[in-house]
């Protein structure tokens, strides 16, 4: 049987739970493009790269420009 490493994929509840939104809400800026797809890895299992992520989530963060 094939198994992810877990430390390198963050999976849909990991995300959710990182972002404080509901599931529904990632579905749905899946859809829009706003934020990377999901890896489909089973039937109903989907999976985010952690390294995909955390780059995704790095260039969401506000950049602090007041010195």
């Amino acid at each position: 049987m094939y198994q992810t490493n877990t430390s390198a994929t963050i999976a849909t509840d990991g995300i959710c739970a990182a972002l404080n939104i509901h599931r529904s809400t990632l579905e749905r800026w899946e859809k829009q493009g706003l934020i990377p797809p999901r890896i489909k890895i089973g039937k109903r299992r989907r999976v985010m790269l952690r390294t995909t992520f955390d780059a995704w989530l790095a260039s969401r963060a506000p950049t602090d420009t007041a010195q």
